[in-house]
């Protein structure tokens, strides 16, 4: 039973992410702007919020778990259902036969990967780079440069067919990406408790690094424990999404399609696809890849793979 303190904490957030300037936002936007505005305009709320009114009994330690217990409640209950959806339409899971060697069991598949999602929400890493990989499919744009790549037929397509050796179609190889990032996200949890300090928190939205002080068996072992229970993800794909983390350019055994995956996930984190682009700019994607033409070093990436990208960026004006 909600006490009155909690009620009133979940109506305050249910106001926020009903505010009209959220319509055309999805859930994760709507609570990484909602945890910066509460960080940011705290002291202008605190009289407010600690009056008789609101939460006099709470210190701000207390309102700040409350505060971010509600949120993530109510935004699940809209993410979920986005996630679903967005599962449902955008991924195709006939690889994982070739993987599996089974029958094709889409059902199960489907409902394997969601519940490893819905799981993995408790962590706020997870949360906040799902939020990239509900960009990626939200937008088509690992199956639009997938199409590009396998069309041309140079060093990336090389790369994952005859280097990789990958025995599928086209589209089940960008279906196969889809779920490397996946899995690969998980190895950026870190944080084994539910801690509720907002502040630290929004110091670890929107970054992404490569450490090389991290060897390839802590990521591994993360993802590992975070799918011990799954039966559907065999260990062609953990080792790929393990070398999703690995920079290219200290070990250049990594896989082809562990490289593709980490560039178009980095190239979309700091995406935002409702900005207009300013007349006479270079798109976001453009800007993106032609600046990693000379800082590819400091993600790890694979700057052959980055020179096509851009050169399929250009073409098709993206």
């Amino acid at each position: 039973m909600k006490t009155e303190t909690e009620e009133m904490m979940q109506n305050f957030i249910i106001r926020l992410i009903n505010n009209p300037c959220f319509k055309d936002y999805t859930p994760l936007s709507i609570e990484g702007n909602i945890i910066q505005f509460f960080i940011q305009n705290f002291k202008a709320l605190q009289v407010t919020i600690t009056s008789n009114d609101y939460f006099s009994t709470l210190n701000r330690d207390q309102i700040e778990s409350l505060f971010y217990k509600k949120l993530l409640n109510e935004i699940n209950k809209l993410l979920i259902n986005h996630i679903t959806d967005v599962i449902k339409e955008k991924v195709d899971f006939k690889f994982l036969n070739n993987l599996l060697m089974r029958d094709y069991l889409h059902d199960l598949y489907q409902k394997e990967i969601l519940k490893l999602i819905e799981e993995n929400l408790i962590y706020h890493e997870f949360r906040v780079n799902l939020e990239v990989f509900l960009i990626l499919l939200d937008y088509n744009i690992i199956d639009e440069y997938c199409y590009e790549i396998f069309k041309r037929k140079t060093y990336i397509s090389n790369e994952l067919l005859i280097t990789e050796k990958l025995d599928m179609e086209p589209n089940m190889i960008c279906n196969y990406i889809k779920i490397i990032i996946l899995l690969a996200i998980i190895g950026y949890i870190k944080d084994e408790s539910f801690n509720f300090n907002l502040l630290e928190k929004i110091k670890s939205m929107k970054q992404i690094t490569v450490n090389d002080s991290l060897q390839k068996e802590y990521y591994e072992n993360i993802i590992r424990k975070h799918i011990r229970n799954f039966s559907i993800f065999p260990d062609e794909l953990v080792k790929r999404s393990v070398g999703f983390h690995i920079n290219f350019n200290n070990n250049r055994t990594i896989y082809g399609t562990a490289r593709l995956a980490r560039i178009l996930f980095t190239m979309a984190f700091n995406y935002n696809p409702k900005k207009k682009k300013d007349n006479g700019a270079d798109s976001y994607f453009k800007s993106w890849l032609n600046l990693e033409k000379k800082n590819y070093k400091h993600f790890g990436l694979d700057i052959d793979m980055v020179d096509e990208l851009y050169s399929i960026t250009c073409k098709n004006k993206w």
